[in-house]
């Protein structure tokens, strides 16, 4: 599977099993072709003088939904938008509504993401059911779209890849946007560090501080701990 990846991008040899929910996104493609879509450029160029620091959330699952409220409540973003790829309203989304969060807007239209300094990606096509290759080419369609896109209306965006597994679509990202290594970042196994060093430090009450410990390796069962704590 990794020389797959390696050769050539895997866009076109496996169907996405969740098509249907993605005929929106790939709708854009043809519009983006023939120029700025749904937005005026010269209210376009305003708004980017506008917009100081925006951030851009794609995906309306749990992470995407801790994410928005997250960034909100530290309130590191003069504007952030949440983009809803899902069919309908989940808990989540009807939650954000509820406490009305400052300076986010959420939007199914790609388009509102144009110059957002960060762009996000949580948004995942994964299913339990699926062989783990057909989850992989399942995302990877979905990303084709919503890459060539978001990278067309963000240039010089930094983009945060969340979306499982997060080697490969940290690569895929890369490869799509055409972005700079440098501007493409995979959050890799900084959350498990961040957990296991906060049971190391608080839970174990350890002698030497968890932050010394890291999880390392790839997402998933190939991952391990390295670094050295010494309990109480």
């Amino acid at each position: 599977m990794i020389a797959k990846f390696q050769e050539e991008l895997p866009l076109y040899s496996v169907p996405s099993s969740n098509e249907a929910q993605q005929v929106d996104l790939l709708a854009y493609i043809p519009k983006i072709t023939e120029g700025v879509s749904d937005i005026n450029s010269r209210g376009w160029t305003n708004h980017e003088t506008k917009i100081v620091n925006k951030i851009t959330v794609v995906g309306s699952g749990d992470l995407g939904i801790a994410c928005t409220t997250a960034i909100s409540a530290k309130g590191i973003a003069d504007k952030l938008l949440l983009l809803d790829l899902s069919d309908g309203t989940n808990q989540g989304m009807m939650d954000l509504d509820i406490f009305n969060l400052p300076n986010v807007e959420i939007s199914k239209d790609l388009s509102a993401s144009a110059h957002s300094k960060v762009v996000i990606f949580t948004a995942n096509s994964l299913g339990g059911s699926e062989s783990y290759l057909h989850s992989v080419q399942s995302n990877v369609d979905m990303f084709r779209a919503l890459v060539l896109a978001l990278g067309h209306y963000s240039q010089h965006a930094v983009l945060l890849v969340a979306s499982q597994p997060v080697e490969i679509m940290s690569y895929m990202t890369w490869k799509l946007s055409t972005f700079p290594a440098n501007r493409v970042i995979g959050i890799g196994c900084n959350l498990d560090s961040q957990r296991l060093q906060y049971i190391i430090t608080n839970v174990f009450k350890a002698q030497t501080p968890g932050k010394e410990v890291w999880v390392i390796g790839e997402q998933g069962e190939n991952k391990g701990v390295h670094g050295v704590a010494v309990m109480g």
